[in-house]
């Protein structure tokens, strides 16, 4: 507070969250990281300290374009967070199913399936299988959540 000469203790609070070691890696990445959030607390664009603390985390461990575009200006905190949420950061479930998302689109999954045993197969049938039923299940509770 006393390096960006902010004198309002009732913003102590945002300084602390924003000076724990989870914003190291936009730090490094983004070197005016630190000047660009304390001008955002300073003109009340981050409103409050649980801002700083459960949603910047978010943007940070989102990355990408996303971060790129809270640091250049070109999205807002809140777009920012938007994004962020959108990209699965924040939200375990989400996070999970894109993983498995992503480990079924490698391409290598399919040339080391060829080349399995026919005793792995048939294990990998069934599960396959189980896991297609839990989906449609699963399916079925997500498409019931009205827009």
């Amino acid at each position: 507070m006393q390096e960006v000469d902010d004198r309002n203790p009732e913003r102590w609070s945002y300084y602390d969250e924003l000076l724990k070691s989870r914003f190291n890696h936009a730090r490094e990445l983004y070197p005016q990281f630190d000047k660009k959030i304390t001008e955002m607390i300073q003109n009340e664009e981050i409103e409050r300290a649980v801002d700083v603390r459960d949603g910047l985390p978010k943007i940070v461990k989102a990355g990408g374009n996303t971060l790129k575009k809270f640091m250049n200006g070109t999205f807002s905190y809140d777009d920012a967070l938007q994004e962020a949420h959108q990209r699965g950061a924040g939200n375990f479930y989400t996070k999970r199913f894109s993983d498995f998302k992503n480990f079924l689109a490698d391409e290598n999954v399919d040339f080391e399936i060829m080349n399995i045993s026919d005793d792995e197969k048939k294990q990998l049938k069934y599960l396959i299988d189980r896991i297609e039923a839990r989906i449609k299940q699963i399916s079925k509770k997500v498409n019931a959540v009205k827009n």
